[in-house]
């Protein structure tokens, strides 16, 4: 899989025909040798760019996106929380609930 930097400063990690691309990011090698990695699906319908806030949010935040890859920070509020543990019928969709789900 190359990994080219073009004129630009654009990094790009090619995938091949048998894996996607990644962006492997190490820790500090005076605490080993784990890492982070982002990876691309394996199949995209069309080029897709996230751009990152410009900065961290607070305790609790949580990435959102607009729709078109400008990704921010922002609290969630309001509405039922919870987790859906069990869903009958085959028209259980959000908006609507036209049978009965269980929130925990």
């Amino acid at each position: 899989m190359p990994a080219i930097i073009n004129g630009d400063g654009i990094f790009t990690a090619e995938g091949t025909s048998t894996t996607q691309g990644r962006l492997r990011l190490g820790e500090d090698t005076d605490n080993g040798t784990n890492y982070v990695e982002l990876q691309a699906p394996a199949s995209v319908a069309s080029n897709l760019t996230f751009t990152l806030p410009s900065a961290d949010g607070t305790t609790g935040q949580v990435l959102q996106t607009n729709g078109s890859g400008a990704l921010s920070f922002t609290s969630i509020s309001g509405g039922a929380q919870g987790f859906v543990t069990q869903a009958t019928g085959a028209n259980v969709s959000p908006g609507t609930v036209n049978d009965s789900f269980a929130l925990i």
